[in-house]
């Protein structure tokens, strides 16, 4: 069945597993394949895992090409929105959310995915410091009107202060990135976000970003194997 978790409030909430705990909060792991979670209007705050997803994490079961879908407003099996990630943290990846994991090698549990209208403020891990998407072969995920705020990713590269996405298909729209600033030394991989992707076919959809009183740090890295286009974006108070 699937799974509602609307308003509701979550306060210094942890996952403690010897350097393997997932998910501070909310562990979401999706049943079958057929079947959509919704999260929406909450709040999470303190919330901390000594690995992967400091408030939320995500193990899904792959469906395949969202296109081949009927609703479009089921397009993403997993929907995160209109909530509040306030001070999340884990060590390792995503301090807010973290979807999919490595088991034995293999990517797993990764799958179509939407973050809209969410506030990050202040969230920490090692890659992905507010949000981390692993690598995958199908799966579309959705970054669309959100603020991020002071976040950091205190990994050796620095990956991804906000996002560190490697999803098949990414789209990131009408976000904004305020105050993020390097701590300590800064290298010449730090970034706000982070995109990769390894399809020729398959291209990033990025624009209407707005990046504001942000220092030290480059605001947007996409090593990308298709050509694309980046447009809209807005620099201000650059430093």
């Amino acid at each position: 069945n699937s799974i509602s978790l609307n308003n509701c409030r979550f306060d210094y909430c942890s996952a403690e597993d010897q350097g393997v705990g997932k998910g501070g909060a909310v562990y979401l792991n999706q049943s079958s394949n057929s079947v959509y979670e919704f999260c929406s209007g909450n709040i999470f705050t303190n919330c901390t895992s000594d690995f992967s997803g400091g408030a939320i994490f995500v193990h899904c079961r792959d469906f395949g090409n969202r296109a081949l879908r009927d609703d479009e407003e089921l397009s993403y099996e997993v929907q995160i929105s209109s909530s509040r990630f306030i001070d999340c943290k884990s060590t390792i990846e995503g301090g807010a959310i973290s979807s999919g994991e490595i088991v034995d090698g293999k990517i797993e549990g990764d799958n179509d995915m939407e973050v809209i209208d969410c506030i990050f403020l202040r969230c920490y891990s090692g890659r992905g410091g507010t949000l981390y998407f692993q690598d995958g072969t199908t799966e579309e995920t959705l970054i669309q009107r959100c603020e991020f705020e002071s976040c950091y990713a205190s990994d050796e590269t620095h990956e991804g202060y906000a996002i560190s996405c490697r999803s098949y298909q990414i789209t990131i729209q009408d976000c904004q990135f305020r105050k993020h600033q390097p701590q300590g030394t800064a290298t010449q991989y730090d970034c706000i976000v982070f995109v990769q992707t390894n399809e020729d076919e398959v291209k990033p959809n990025i624009h209407d970003l707005t990046f504001e009183s942000n220092g030290g740090v480059s605001g947007l890295v996409v090593n990308s194997t298709a050509q694309i286009t980046i447009k809209k974006l807005t620099f201000n108070n650059i430093n």
